[in-house]
């Protein structure tokens, strides 16, 4: 089922979505996490440290994609 194969890479495939706008908009990790609404501190360890962000972080950043 290709939900679950999803669910299983989603901390990979979000940090993949954010890294490729903020290069693709030339901004920084702050300037997203602004946009997003969501704090800076959090979105840099899950982006660079490969630390993990609760559901409710994925779907702001899903919903922010989804504008």
């Amino acid at each position: 089922m290709i939900e679950s194969k999803i669910l299983s890479n989603v901390n990979d495939i979000t940090r993949n979505l954010i890294n490729d706008y903020i290069q693709k908009h030339g901004i920084t990790l702050n300037a997203f996490s602004k946009l997003v609404g969501i704090n800076q501190p959090i979105l840099f360890k899950f982006v660079n440290y490969k630390k993990n962000v609760s559901t409710k972080t994925i779907e702001k950043v899903g919903k922010f994609f989804n504008q």
